[in-house]
């Protein structure tokens, strides 16, 4: 199967997935922003600005979690705080740093099936100087609000929205003492992960044999899904794929020197502003009825609660922490619950027995210590030999 072949059957699979999830994309959405993100707010006291940056790519991360909503709402609330505790806020000296290794290709220039286009080149840095995670991370934040943003202002992505990069990898600056095999390992185990679905498929050029000693490390790092989206062109294969006219002059095609295109990754804006509802969801006659919209309680211990020991709210067909959060005083609260209702024959026997061992004790004492508890016991006892 050819370049071309592949990657269409993986764009119509992901677009046939994101069709047959979007009703439950804009569920979980209306989730986020009714009890998530206010949870979130009162939880780490956020501004308005947090909030408005405050957008997570819902459907990435509910594909991430095998379509399961309730994984996909926990996912979500703790990718929010991630983000607001290492992406925010954004910092433009990195971004500009980030201008000298990754750059996007215009917006109006995209491969064959829609996606946008990087081109990320290799430039040297000391890792034991340089703070690179926090380069990458932003780096990623800004591709996805890229993402993010070339399908809300795209008004012809709404049957097909990109949901995906495609990317140029440029290896011509790299070399086995360049190369920090922690940092690739990070990136893979750690980055990813936190940004998923992102991309497509990748482009090695400039590959020589000097490089297959670190590819060979590599890939054994890489799952078989991974491996099957690495593709190792020549020139022609190049071309043939993106055509001349998506491809800067460095790569063979007839666009401009690359650092001579308008890179859109730096005209993003720092607080992306959030769409109610958001383009990229778009479907009239998918629309969410009204009796869906309201939130229904779940009992901690009800056998339909996907969190059990945990009060859920469920919106629709979805559910989520009441809380946002697993609070062990929840738990604490439910085990309590269980165990009175499992032992509360045995557990209110022994409260009776150990107020009546008190009392006991207390009335011997009292008997015993003072005088009027001596004369009571003294007429009880003549009393007693009378009968």
């Amino acid at each position: 199967m050819d370049i071309y072949s592949l990657l269409q059957a993986n764009c119509d699979r992901l677009l046939e997935q994101y069709q047959t999830n979007v009703r439950d994309v804009r569920m979980l959405q209306e989730t986020m922003l009714k009890d998530i993100l206010p949870s979130v707010v009162d939880e780490l006291s956020l501004g308005k600005e947090e909030v408005d940056w405050a957008n997570p790519s819902i459907f990435h991360l509910l594909r991430r979690n095998n379509f399961t909503k309730s994984f996909a709402l926990e996912a979500i609330r703790k990718n929010l705080i991630w983000r607001l505790g290492h992406v925010w806020p954004p910092d433009p000296t990195i971004t500009a740093k980030m201008a000298e290794s990754v750059r996007c290709l215009p917006s109006d220039i995209t491969d064959p099936l829609g996606r946008p286009i990087i081109v990320i080149q290799f430039v040297p840095f000391d890792t034991d100087t340089v703070d690179y995670k926090a380069i990458v991370y932003r780096a990623f934040e800004q591709l996805r609000c890229h993402l993010n943003d070339v399908n809300h202002n795209g008004t012809e992505r709404t049957d097909r929205p990109a949901l995906q990069y495609v990317v140029l990898l440029d290896l011509k600056g790299l070399s086995m003492r360049a190369i920090s095999f922690d940092l690739v390992s990070w990136v893979l185990t750690d980055v990813i992960p936190r940004f998923p679905g992102m991309l497509s498929a990748v482009f090695m050029l400039n590959f020589t044999w000097t490089h297959s000693t670190i590819w060979s490390t590599i890939k054994r790092l890489l799952p078989a899904s991974a491996l099957s989206r690495v593709f190792f062109p020549d020139r022609n294969e190049l071309v043939n794929y993106f055509t001349p006219a998506a491809l800067p002059q460095d790569y063979g095609g007839n666009l401009e020197p690359l650092l001579d295109l308008n890179d859109p990754l730096q005209s993003v804006p720092s607080v992306p502003v959030v769409h109610h509802p958001p383009r990229i969801l778009p479907s009239p006659a998918l629309s969410v009825p009204d009796i869906l919209s309201t939130s229904i309680f779940l009992s901690p211990t009800s056998a339909l609660n996907p969190f059990y020991g945990y009060p859920v709210a469920v919106l629709g067909t979805s559910a989520s922490l009441h809380h946002g959060r697993r609070r062990k005083r929840d738990l604490a609260r439910t085990l309590l619950r269980l165990l009175w209702l499992r032992w509360r024959g045995s557990i209110t026997s022994c409260i009776w027995l150990c107020l009546l061992v008190f009392a006991a004790r207390l009335t011997r004492r009292w008997v015993l210590q003072s005088r009027d508890g001596r004369e009571v016991l003294r007429v009880f006892l003549s009393s007693a030999s009378n009968w």
